[in-house]
């Protein structure tokens, strides 16, 4: 659907919208200033009427609008059901705040819950990881008594080897 511009007025009752088109109007004081102005100037100037005329008539459209709602909503503020929806209302909005703040609640201590298990396995993972470091602290200590007492034992080895070794030479000379 194609609208052109034009003063016209279009309005809903059964979904409350309002739209206003309006068209820049040809009047005698619009015409003695496009005489006078350039081609450019003219449309700048024609565009720029066209919109203050256009926000005025939303305006007044708006506020026969508004007076409009009031007068309803006085008509129908006596009524029982009105009255009844408009004390139940905030009521209801309550107790939905209230379950929305339980609920809120319940996510927090599940949340803190999660917290509190996330901390204590992080501590067992660093009590075993400390446990794990001061094995190894002993395991490398043991190894590096292994290896020296393993040195020692090796070089009381070739001494002995050494010295046996030089007896069976002194007794083969003196056998000879």
């Amino acid at each position: 659907m194609r609208y052109y511009f034009s003063s016209w007025h279009q309005r809903s009752t059964q979904h409350t919208t309002i739209s206003v088109l309006c068209r820049p109007s040809r009047d005698s004081s619009a015409l003695h200033y496009a005489s006078t102005l350039s081609p450019y100037s003219t449309v700048q100037y024609s565009h720029t009427h066209s919109f203050s005329l256009c926000a005025g008539q939303t305006h007044d459209l708006a506020i026969r609008c508004i007076q409009k709602n009031i007068k309803k909503n006085k008509g129908v503020k006596g009524w029982p059901w009105w009255k009844l929806f408009t004390t139940v209302r905030p009521l209801i909005e309550v107790q939905l705040t209230e379950e929305q703040i339980r609920g809120k609640c319940e996510e927090i201590q599940h949340l803190k819950g999660k917290l509190e298990k996330t901390e204590k396995e992080r501590n067992e993972v660093r009590l075993n990881s400390d446990q794990l470091e001061s094995r190894i602290s002993e395991l490398s200590a043991e190894l590096a008594d292994e290896r020296n007492a393993g040195e020692s034992a090796s070089q009381l080895l070739e001494t002995e080897t050494s010295e046996r070794l030089n007896l069976e030479k002194d007794m083969k000379d003196l056998q000879v």
